[in-house]
């Protein structure tokens, strides 16, 4: 079975399934997005406590559509992609979301300060993506798993995004690309680490 170097299970992702009638095939709510995530909680003995049971897709934000466009048709640079974590667990963040979202009071924004409490943004380099590969009929490339932590302060987890900037939490310190739901709301508790897998698939 397919697993990280820490031990994190990376199970199938779905395929399209037939529709049934003249060899069509029906896609599925899953095959329209790009990224895909799994998160998993790691203990200070490096056993996984708990993981995200499957693949959890993300909400393209406007800022990530912007980005997306600007860099693939006008080919302004490409900027610099890093993980961030989010609690939540009071006002999720949505499509219109900007950098400004991650400064938002407790249980809105993002789940700690970067360079507080054992918490730093992850960056996710070129070099980090494999080559891309058919899986499904479907062309995918999976990123390098990033580990944040271990924390020294209790953590609170419901989402994690993709942005722009190392630091900043105000409008125009970077882009807010994507935010991906985990499947639960998740807790990390002192001297715990966190683990996440980002997957793109086109279709």
């Amino acid at each position: 079975m397919p697993y990280t170097a820490s031990g994190v299970y990376l199970p199938p992702v779905s395929v399209p399934r037939p529709l049934g009638c003249q060899g069509r095939t029906r896609r599925t709510r899953r095959d329209l997005h790009l990224y895909r995530g799994i998160g998993a909680i790691i203990d200070p003995d490096g056993t996984v406590a708990w993981q995200d049971p499957d693949w959890v897709d993300n909400v393209l934000a406007d800022e990530g559509e912007l980005d997306m466009l600007d860099v693939y048709l006008r080919a302004q640079a490409n900027p610099s992609k890093f993980l961030a974590l989010i609690n939540g667990s009071t006002t999720a963040p949505g499509e219109t979301s900007t950098m400004a979202y991650l400064g938002g009071a407790a249980g809105s924004g993002e789940t700690q300060v970067p360079g507080a409490n054992g918490y730093n943004r992850q960056q996710i380099l070129t070099t980090d993506w494999s080559a891309p590969a058919l899986s499904g009929g479907d062309y995918q490339s999976s990123a390098a798993e990033k580990t944040f932590g271990a924390a020294t302060a209790a953590w609170t987890i419901t989402h994690t995004a993709l942005v722009t900037a190392a630091t900043g939490q105000t409008a125009g310190s970077g882009r807010f690309l994507a935010f991906l739901a985990l499947s639960a709301t998740t807790s990390i508790a002192i001297n715990q680490s966190f683990k996440y897998v980002l997957r793109w698939t086109l279709s």
